[in-house]
């Protein structure tokens, strides 16, 4: 075998290439030789139209000369960018003398098509996202360490375990800062107390400083959160006292608060909305979801990552109204549950998304009373998420639409009609709504309705037409130029995403969940739960996974860019959107969807 392809055969996508495939891949490689310090790619400039697969030394990733990732033999340099079509949003530079195979794109394009390309490229997206640029830290983590500290339990060394853990208990710490008689300081963490004192059999009368890590490290309070995060990771510890410009103890910062801190735009949009006190703060909190979402995108975290951020903001908005509205009415004539319903509910949702509204209160039905005083409710909340840029369908699943506000008895009655008759006046879809539904306000009153909810799903005949609507949403796999198009109407020439690739998968999930104990919500709980009963094969799993991860990011890519453009954001792409990889990898996510289509097992009735 070529010295080059035998290289090239222990890496992805390398690894599955047929040999026809990867001996053209030989035929058009070229060896290239960068000294220490040369760049690869320069952050801007345009793909050169070819990507290098690290041979031999490293090669350093730089966000404003800031080193950010290294990548080792095998490691393809440029990939994002090939896959993106877009410059480079890092420099490329050679760590020490790099010895690299350049592979043109007209060769590597073909071994990123199929199951194993997409795979390999959903991989790329999640472990190999963008930097954030120092710029960006300002919104996220460049903040003083104060803002994020823990209270301080400090022992003598010769304090007894006992009494040292006693003091971390009342003061509800996880560590304990121990000084030893020469000044020196030393920490005591519950990991440290697990491995050097349970663990070992060390009786608790002992001194604490004999199991101390000394000297600590610490860091100073002028530095930043994200200078903090650098420090953990690169000394492999999880607790960092910080210390004033006197060297004296302020308080310690931990890696959970730290991490939470490189989220801090989406944790600080739900620390505002938990806060709101008004609806008019509310509504301002709100504003900052769609910023929030923005800048995950463009800062490179994974697709589900973001829908799922996306989801549980507007699910906490959602919350925060309904508590707001009833501190202004008083209590309830009954209690009550607010769910949500749809992508939301499955943790799905992108800029688009409407949100989907269900309503159960407990009582009777007929009390006109009752009724009044709930929709009159729904009404307000809905135009309280309305104000919040919380787009519902005034046609969809509302409130305050009786269709989708009942009492507990009479969804319990309606359900059961459903399941008798499951094609009769659209009780497919209204199964469907029910059956994603996630309560975000009278959790116990949804207690009530879950029963009917998996009574229904039990039912043969609506296992029957929940399996026909999810192998009744095709996929488009019929292309032209690479891409399917609408053919007519007012997106002829474009390529609808939720229809074409979201609809039918979260419709797999639905119809699986059916089967499932439990019933999951989110469409990756479902197909991994799906896996363990045996209702799917695995690699259809991870293979259904990977697609909907690539529907969702050209989602994401494509409705962000409108926004940018003060469009509203939709699901019509166009071809000339695409890259030639983005149209081939869409191909292959349609067409994996359509063969799980075809592999989903019949409705026959399980516990």
């Amino acid at each position: 075998m070529h010295e080059i392809a035998a290289f090239l055969r222990g890496f992805p996508p390398f690894e599955d290439a047929d040999e026809r495939a990867l001996a053209a891949v030989v035929d058009a490689t070229e060896i290239v030789f960068f000294p220490e310090g040369a760049l690869l790619a320069e952050q801007g400039t345009p793909n050169d139209g070819a990507v290098h697969v690290v041979r031999t030394g490293f090669v350093e990733l730089l966000a404003d000369g800031r080193v950010v990732d290294v990548l080792g033999p095998g490691e393809i340099v440029g990939l994002p960018s090939l896959v993106s079509g877009l410059p480079p949003g890092v420099d490329a530079r050679a760590a020490e003398d790099v010895l690299a195979y350049r592979v043109p794109e007209a060769q590597l394009l073909p071994l990123l098509e199929g199951r194993s390309g997409l795979r390999f490229l959903a991989r790329t997206v999640r472990e190999r996202t963008a930097p954030v640029r120092p710029d960006d830290l300002a919104e996220t983590t460049d903040e003083p360490l104060h803002g994020l500290l823990r209270r301080v339990v400090e022992v003598a060394a010769a304090t007894p375990v006992s009494d040292a853990v006693g003091r971390m208990h009342i003061d509800d710490a996880s560590s304990c800062l121990v000084r030893f008689d020469d000044g020196v300081l030393g920490i005591v963490t519950d990991h440290d107390l697990r491995n050097r004192v349970l663990a070992a059999g060390l009786p608790t009368s002992a001194a604490i400083g004999d199991v101390a890590t000394a000297p600590v490290l610490t860091i100073g309070s002028d530095r930043s959160a994200d200078e903090a995060v650098m420090t953990l990771l690169a000394h492999g510890i999880r607790h960092l006292p910080v210390v004033d410009a006197d060297g004296a103890v302020v308080g310690v910062v931990e890696d959970v608060d730290l991490l939470a801190a490189q989220s801090r735009t989406p944790v600080r949009v739900r620390r505002a909305v938990a806060r709101a006190s008004s609806v008019g703060e509310l509504v301002q909190a709100a504003q900052g979801i769609r910023p929030a979402v923005l800048g995950a995108l463009e800062a490179g975290h994974p697709a589900p990552m973001v829908a799922t951020t996306l989801s549980t903001l507007q699910e906490a908005v959602a919350a925060k109204a309904v508590e707001l509205h009833l501190r202004s009415r008083g209590v309830p004539p009954a209690p009550f549950v607010w769910a949500v319903t749809g992508s939301v509910a499955r943790r799905e949702a992108v800029l688009s998304s409407d949100l989907d509204t269900l309503l159960a209160w407990e009582g009777d039905d007929a009390d006109a009373e009752v009724r009044r005083w709930m929709r009159s409710l729904a009404a307000d909340v809905l135009a309280t998420l309305g104000a919040c840029g919380l787009a519902h369908d005034v046609n969809g699943v509302r409130a305050d639409d009786p269709r989708f506000s009942r009492s507990v008895d009479a969804w319990r009655e309606a359900l059961a009609g459903w399941a008798a008759d499951p094609w009769s006046d659209q009780a497919d879809i209204y199964l469907a709504a029910v059956g994603d539904a996630r309560p975000v306000w009278g959790h116990a009153v949804w207690g009530a309705v879950a029963p009917a909810v998996a009574a229904a799903h039990a039912r043969a005949s609506v296992r029957t037409a929940l399996h026909r609507v999810a192998t009744s949403h095709h996929p488009p796999t019929g292309f032209i130029r690479d891409l399917v198009i609408e053919s007519s109407g007012e997106h002829a020439g474009s390529v609808d995403l939720k229809r074409g690739g979201l609809l039918p998968v979260a419709s797999l999930g639905r119809y699986l969940a059916a089967l499932l104990p439990g019933r999951p919500l989110a469409t990756s709980d479902r197909l991994r739960s799906a896996v363990h009963r045996g209702l799917i094969a695995a690699d259809d799993a991870h293979d259904l996974a990977d697609a909907l991860d690539h529907i969702q990011a050209l989602r994401l890519a494509h409705q962000a860019a409108e926004v940018a453009a003060g469009l509203d954001p939709d699901d019509h792409v166009r071809p000339d959107e695409l890259s030639t990889l983005q149209r081939r990898s869409l191909r292959d996510a349609f067409r994996i969807v359509a063969r799980v289509q075809r592999a989903l097992p019949s409705p026959v009735a399980r516990p």
